[in-house]
């Protein structure tokens, strides 16, 4: 029963955590208990809305990368493989984020999931998608090579200058690697 299967998985959290926080108001426990349970429950139901088979083959990857003359340790929430041959980054959110619309943008401001589909080890992404998990949504939205979902397709009317998701994968690190240059150049 899933029900079950969420109460043994948070309780393991909050055992690991006291064990880190044994002076921790037995009160507060219980707060961070129920809002657990609450948050475990609601994702689980948008992952079952989901609809393509998906595997999750890893979670909380790191990688060192290398952009321009600077090195970064990064670390990839997940990675599913949807239907058996396409790759997706999902990076989770528990506050406020921008459109994944603004990824589309020439002023590209978040940098996050272009930089995992770019400079990772992965060199076969077939998309990026935020998992939003607050109090007010609960979500997946994203951008991929092909639609995967209503919410998780590629957008060519966002950019006119970017009609595919190779011509986005080179913008965006065209753009990354812009920012680098001018970082070292003092810009």
């Amino acid at each position: 029963d899933l029900a079950i299967k969420i109460d043994e998985i948070v309780n393991t959290a909050i055992t690991d955590y006291r064990k880190n926080y044994p002076l921790m108001p037995k009160v507060l426990i219980e707060v961070e208990r129920k809002q657990l349970k609450q948050t475990l429950t609601k994702w689980v139901d948008v992952e079952k809305k989901r609809n393509h088979e998906f595997e999750i083959i890893n979670t909380e990857e790191k990688h060192q990368i290398n952009i321009d003359r600077m090195q970064f340790n990064i670390k990839i929430d997940r990675i599913d493989l949807i239907d058996s041959n396409k790759k997706i980054i999902i990076d989770y959110k528990t506050g406020e984020t921008e459109s994944i619309n603004s990824l589309y943008k020439d002023s590209l401001n978040s940098l996050q999931l272009p930089i995992y589909a770019c400079f990772s080890n992965h060199k076969d992404i077939d998309g990026v998608v935020y998992a939003k998990l607050n109090r007010k949504k609960y979500t997946l939205n994203g951008i991929s090579r092909e639609k995967l979902a209503a919410y998780v397709k590629f957008n060519d009317k966002k950019n006119p200058k970017i009609q595919t998701w190779d011509e986005l994968l080179t913008f965006w690190h065209n753009k990354i690697n812009s920012i680098a240059s001018d970082y070292l150049s003092g810009k």
